[in-house]
């Protein structure tokens, strides 16, 4: 297997962390009104009928790439939204994170590449976008309506997942007990400006590496990907922790978002009790024996 190159980032200087919250409250009343409208009519109330014991502080984390508009987001935050009640119900912590980033083609961060006369190998090229839709202290109620914000398609742009998930475990650390993290995606990090100028393999390299942090932190880790050819990407790292959700390739709007609705959300309620339940088996594999 050919070694991995270690991993770069030319700068951090554009990335943004920003709550769901205050993008909708940036938008102009036309367009936050079309983005309720949406909701309305697309994010239904579904329930998995998965138990809610056995559940753990839990962090989703949604990919939302351009790829992922349309019908696989709608399909994709139903299934949050029937998870978050799920754990509302319970009382139990969890939050729902996105990932994206703010520009298309690199932003920012491209042209300070170009202006620092463009050297070989920078890493990436672009400027991050991570998004809060619930931290894990907030209230269900008060977060659930921010959901709408990911059917906002001009804000989907592209993926870097190994830094998303890194995220993922630094706001882990601050956690008050073991936590699993969740993942929805529909395939493998893309990033048009990094891999113009780096190693075509730069980030599905670095999201393998990623993965294979997370059991040594103590994260116990799923992921439900959405594959049209019903193929798993090849990744080991991956390996018995991803579930498979097909997708149609060629979809009517309507018949194929609510065909997909209920099978990701019984994939994700499945995904988060196979997480949860490992979390429990770690807690007692490291629980001290009665004297």
């Amino acid at each position: 297997m050919p070694k991995r190159q270690p991993y770069r980032r030319f700068t951090t200087a554009h990335d943004e962390i920003i709550h769901a919250r205050d993008i909708l409250a940036g938008m102009d009343r036309a367009k936050r009104a079309m983005i309720e409208s949406a909701a309305s009519r697309w994010l239904e109330d579904v329930d998995t009928g998965a138990s809610d014991d056995g559940l753990r502080p839990t962090r989703f984390l949604l990919d939302m790439s351009g790829s992922m508009r349309g019908w696989k987001m709608v399909a994709a935050l139903t299934a949050l939204r029937a998870e978050g009640d799920r754990f509302d119900r319970a009382g139990v912590p969890f939050e729902i994170l996105g990932y994206t980033t703010s520009r298309w083609r690199g932003g920012q961060s491209r042209q300070d590449w170009r202006d620092a006369e463009r050297p070989r190998n920078p890493g990436r090229t672009s400027d991050l976008r991570h998004i809060v839709f619930k931290g894990m202290d907030e209230s269900w109620p008060a977060c659930r309506p921010l959901l709408s914000a990911g059917l906002y398609e001009q804000m989907l742009k592209e993926n870097i997942d190994g830094e998303a998930i890194e995220w993922a475990m630094a706001r882990a650390q601050d956690d008050d007990a073991p936590s699993a993290l969740v993942m929805i995606s529909d395939g493998l990090p893309c990033c048009d400006a990094t891999f113009a100028v780096n190693p075509a393999q730069i980030l599905n390299d670095h999201l393998e590496e990623v993965v294979e942090r997370l059991d040594p932190a103590g994260i116990d880790f799923r992921r439900v990907t959405l594959a049209a050819d019903g193929k798993l990407p090849d990744l080991p790292a991956l390996e018995g922790r991803d579930i498979l959700v097909g997708a149609s390739t060629h979809p009517t709007s309507n018949t194929a978002s609510r065909t997909l609705v209920q099978p990701l959300c019984s994939a994700l309620a499945s995904a988060t009790t196979e997480a949860c339940a490992a979390t429990v088996s770690r807690e007692q594999d490291t629980s001290p024996s009665p004297a």
